[in-house]
């Protein structure tokens, strides 16, 4: 997969591809108001228009390693949240896409 890193000219455009699932409002505050340091590489995203504003939490697919399986990288989601008291099943993380106008 090629991920594009460099300057997006439009900056009222977004998109991301996380390895992660949909989050309610507690959950992403937990994650939120971690510090960098227990919440690793996990953060949160708002949805554009696939998911319609929904949160989700999850690891960025730039920040995976060549080396890294999706397994390793779900449990390393499953065990950053566990460490912050949110309980998520390994079935229910997945690859989220989203991008669009967000403006």
């Amino acid at each position: 997969m090629k991920l594009r890193t460099g300057f997006v000219s439009n900056s009222s455009s977004s998109s991301f591809c996380i390895l992660g699932f949909v989050a309610d409002n507690e959950t992403c505050r937990k994650v939120d108001f971690a510090s960098r340091e227990q919440r690793k590489r996990v953060h949160t995203e708002r949805g554009i228009s696939n998911y319609m504003d929904e949160k989700l939490i999850g690891i960025d697919a730039s920040q995976i390693g060549n080396d890294e399986t999706p397994r390793q990288v779900k449990q390393e989601l499953i065990d950053v949240l566990q460490s912050l008291g949110v309980t998520v099943k390994f079935e229910d993380i997945d690859w989220c896409k989203d991008g669009g106008y967000n403006g």
